[in-house]
This record gives structure tokens, sequence and C-alpha cells, in this order.
């Protein structure tokens, strides 16, 4: 116990010392940013040719290898993971593309790129591609947040983070050796004051593990201060062009609480969350300091932007896509945000119908749970009444007003399960679908036990689907005898 105390003693003693040394990164300054002079600064090629020796070649080649991987990684995500909606991913580019300062270094390519993932996350690449995961932007209330998210994450582009803490961690490599080697003979001095030759040993021990965790703890504090100059960034930009950057305090509250609540894997995905409230603590202390003027200048002109006409609609249609990602993936929390919030735009769209009725039937609970899954799913069903391209409402409806076992509604039920099969043939070359035994099965329970449906070998011949009465019906619903009649 007493040895253990002693050692413990000692490491203390060695990290307060060790901690007295500057940090590895520079302490974010208290005013507005001198963009200009800051961008040239963190111009790539300029960065480089800044360095002396063999450092410069080392983080020369260092850069390229880090580009050529990273390009890498954009080939492999760009086919097959973007989200496929071309208007949003040419709106979210655009909008990126016309806040990033003219002072940007020529050096220096930015784009903008969503994937598709139910999870929260932002990536940025050395390549200068910014990924944001439809989860992430499915989570923001307007286009101000929007331009924050896409500014903060070119900041960490324009401003060359990864060039810069690459830079950092070689520095750090190589005073290494000399802090290492200074905790370890100021640990051996302790040690050998305290208890003699075996105190010495001991503390040399000691010394070393400290500066290892002294290097550790500088990395991260590094990191942090790149996220808040990134912050910093975002906050100029979005205010020099009239957007609401006291909106971005909000967004990570509310990111905060939402990955919270949507578990370990949300939590995991989006990286660090337990800065959040630091960080939206930071950016009003900015908007209430330095940038306070800017606030009072704009709002006393034309005002905040917020959100464009076609913003609202856009992120509606990413909402509800993103919410049937989620619902896809069990991660209810978010499916459940994204939904209700593309309803409130959408109001006549059956696939957000669809999703929150099969949202409400997984995990309701209550009987008005319940009865908003039978609601949501016939009003998919109803406003898919002009295309009829959308066979699992009809399915999904069906399958509702059975478990109610009312024969008053057997008729409905009936209705619903042929509009299926007919829809679901016209969608698959006039292939049954592979539930039909159990559509049989509904229907028995339904009380019609004579439909029969076939597989009908040419979609396109003889206008196989037609009108009658109120369901639309296909060629192959009648028998072998009445088709072949038919035929001249």
């Amino acid at each position: 116990m007493r040895h253990g105390r002693q050692k413990a003693l000692l490491e203390r003693a060695v990290l307060v010392l060790l901690f007295l040394a500057p940090a590895t990164a520079q302490a974010q300054g208290n005013g507005t940013l001198d963009l200009a002079s800051l961008l040239r600064e963190r111009d790539p090629e300029a960065m480089i040719a800044g360095l002396k020796g063999d450092m410069q070649k080392q983080i020369g080649d260092h850069w390229i290898k880090l580009q050529l991987e990273d390009s890498e990684t954009a080939a492999k995500r760009n086919h097959g993971r973007l989200y496929p909606n071309p208007s949003l991913q040419a709106y979210v580019n655009r909008l990126g593309q016309s806040l990033i300062p003219r002072e940007a270094s020529d050096n220096i390519f930015v784009n903008f790129k969503i994937l598709e993932d139910p999870l929260a996350y932002a990536d940025t690449l050395a390549t200068g591609t910014v990924y944001l995961s439809s989860g992430l932007i499915s989570l923001l209330d307007n286009e101000s947040q929007l331009a924050f998210v896409l500014m903060h994450e070119a900041g960490h582009v324009v401003l060359s983070h990864d060039l810069h803490q690459s830079i950092e961690e070689e520095k750090a490599r190589r005073r290494g050796a000399m802090v290492s080697g200074i905790a370890t003979l100021l640990g051996a001095g302790l040690g050998r004051a305290v208890g003699g030759t075996k105190g010495a040993v001991e503390g040399a021990g000691a010394g070393f593990v400290v500066a290892q965790v002294s290097e550790a703890v500088q990395r991260h504090r590094f990191v942090k201060e790149i996220q808040l100059e990134s912050d910093q960034f975002a906050t100029q930009v979005l205010l020099e062009h009239g957007f609401d950057a006291r909106e971005a305090p909000a967004l990570m509250v509310k990111l905060g609480k939402c990955l919270h609540s949507s578990g370990g894997a949300a939590e995991a995905a989006f990286g660090d969350t337990a800065n959040l409230l630091q960080r939206a603590e930071n950016i009003k202390k900015l908007l209430a300091g330095p940038y306070q003027p800017l606030v009072s200048r704009v709002l006393g002109g034309n005002g905040f932007r917020m959100s464009s006409p076609r913003y609202s609609l856009l992120m509606a249609e990413l909402k509800r896509d993103n919410g049937l990602l989620a619902l896809e993936r069990d991660l209810f929390v978010i499916a459940r945000t994204n939904l209700e919030e593309a309803a409130a735009v959408r109001t006549d769209d059956p696939l957000t119908m669809y999703g929150l009725g099969m949202l409400y039937r997984t995990v309701g609970r209550k009987d008005e749970d319940i009865a908003k899954a039978a609601s949501y799913l016939k009003s998919a069903m109803e406003f898919d009444e002009v295309r009829h391209s959308f066979p699992e409402a009809y399915l999904q409806y069906a399958v509702e007003l059975l478990s109610r076992e009312d024969p008053q509604r057997y008729s409905e039920v009936q209705r619903a399960l042929r509009t299926y099969v007919v829809l679901y043939q016209r969608q698959s070359g006039g292939e049954l679908p592979r539930e039909i035994r159990f559509v049989y099965d509904f229907l028995d329970l339904a009380g019609d036990r004579n439909w029969i449906a076939y597989k009908v070998n040419n979609v396109s011949s003889e206008a196989p689907y037609q009108l009658t009465g109120d369901v639309k019906v296909d060629a192959g619903f009648q028998s072998p005898e009445k088709r072949a009649a038919r035929k001249p």
C-alpha cells in the first residue's frame, strides 16, 4: 500500500511539472478571425514549404500518401453509398460552395456529398470531400443549421486541419524522446530524493509512463482545439452571409439529446458527443462577445436567412427516406423523429404514411398507437390511388384490419389484398408475390375462398391491367380457359 502510494505521488509530481510546458496546439483567440491571413497561412504548399530539414520531405510524403488513401475511400463511397437524390445532392453542394470564403487557397478543392446512412455523422477527407450522412441532415431544423454543418466541415478542409495535425504529431513525436528523457530523469531525481536507489528506478519508470500520458493528452487537446476553430470559422462565415449562426448551439443540444436517446450505436457513429454542450456554450460566448456587433448589424438590416421553401421540400424527402432506413435498422427514435417531421410537410405522401404506420405497429403499446398504425396505413393506400405504385401499403393495411377480427371490415380486407397482388405483379413482371399463400389464408379468413391469381407471362400485352368495379384486376386473375377464350 505504501509502495503504491509513493509511486502515485511520483507520477503526479512529474505530471504537474510536464504540464507547465506549452501546449501542443495554440489556444483559440478571443476576437474574430482574420480569415484572409489565416487561410493564407494554411495553404498546404506554404505549410510544407515552411518546414525545415528532413521534416519537409517526411510530411510531404505523408500528405501525398494520406490523399491517395482517402481517394480510395472516396471511390468506394461514391459508388453505391451516396443518397440517390440528385436534386438534393446538387442543392447541398451548391449551398456549401457558395459559402466558402473567396480567400481560400486555390490549391484546396472542396465538395459536399450525402451518404445514405440513418446514423448521424460527418466525415472530411484529405481529398477535400465532405461527407454528411442522411441521418445527420435529417436532424436539422432549418437552412441555417445546414449551412453551419457544411461550413464546420469545410473549415477542416480550407484550414488544412489534416495536414496541420500531421505536422503537429510529427513535432510531438520528435519531442517525445526529449520529453521522455526529461520525464525519466525528473522522475529518477524525485524518486532518489524520496527512496534512494530503489526510488530512483521507480521514479524513472513513473516518469516514462507520465511522458506517454502527457503526449496523449496533448494530442487530444489539439483535436479539441481544431474542432473549436472550425466552429468559429463556421460562425463567422454564416454571419457574413446572413445565416443565423445562433441556430448552431440549438443544433448541438438537439443532436446530443437525440444521439443519447438513440443508443450507443448512434453515439459511436457520431463520435465526440461529450463535447457538444461545451462547443454550444463556446459559440454562445462568441456570439455575445466578438461577433455581437455583426449579429446586431444583420438584425438591423434585412434580418437572418433561415430556410427557403425549396429547403423544406427537399429536407422532407430526405427525412422520409432516412426515417425508412432507420426503421429497417430498428433505430426507432431516429425513425420517429424523421418520419413525423416529414409528415408535417409531406402531408399526402404514401411512403411517409406507410413508414409511420409500420413504426407505430412495430413499437406501439397503447390503443391510440394501434389506431395510428391503421390510420397511417389507410392514408398510404389512399394517397397511392393515382399511381398505384406502392403495393406494400395495401398488404399491411389488410393485415391491420384482420387483427381487429371485425366481420364488417372483411370486404375492405378482400379489396386491399387483391389490389396488393395486382400492383405487385405490375412491378414484378407478372410474378406472384412470395406471400401469395398467406394472401390466400387471409382471404379465407375474410370470407373469400374463390379468388385465384395466376402468373402473367407478359404484362405488357393485351392491356392486362383493367379497372373492374373498385379493384384494378389483371388478366392473370381469370382462369386459363377464359383467357384462352378471349384470344381471336
